[in-house]
């Protein structure tokens, strides 16, 4: 018998991210600046956005993906919230994605 596994999904969720971390309270930023990602579209090079490597008390550190409209103005080691943190997993590999970060004053 097989059990369907709710948290598998093709598509990203705020379900499967509150499954591993804490989304309300804040993370560090390890990141001294967001690293710029990029995709080929007519053998041009093409901004699809950045990531930042966070960490959370009792997590590993891992990275969130960004969009490209998104500002990052916080620096290394300050205390920043994800709006609107979701997740999916791929082959038992879990990736985070957020609209944009506020940082903690």
């Amino acid at each position: 018998m097989k059990i369907k596994n709710n948290f598998k999904q093709n598509s990203y969720s705020k379900e499967i991210a509150e499954k591993y971390i804490d989304s309300n309270s804040s993370f560090m930023m390890l990141s001294t600046e967001a690293e710029e990602m990029y995709t080929f579209e007519d053998n041009k090079r093409v901004a699809t956005g950045s990531k930042i490597w966070v960490l959370q008390a009792g997590i590993n550190p891992f990275y969130v993906k960004l969009p490209a409209q998104a500002n990052v103005n916080a620096k290394q080691l300050d205390q920043i919230k994800l709006i609107e943190l979701e997740a999916i997993e791929v082959r038992n590999n879990i990736y985070f994605r957020a609209t944009s970060i506020e940082k903690i004053k």
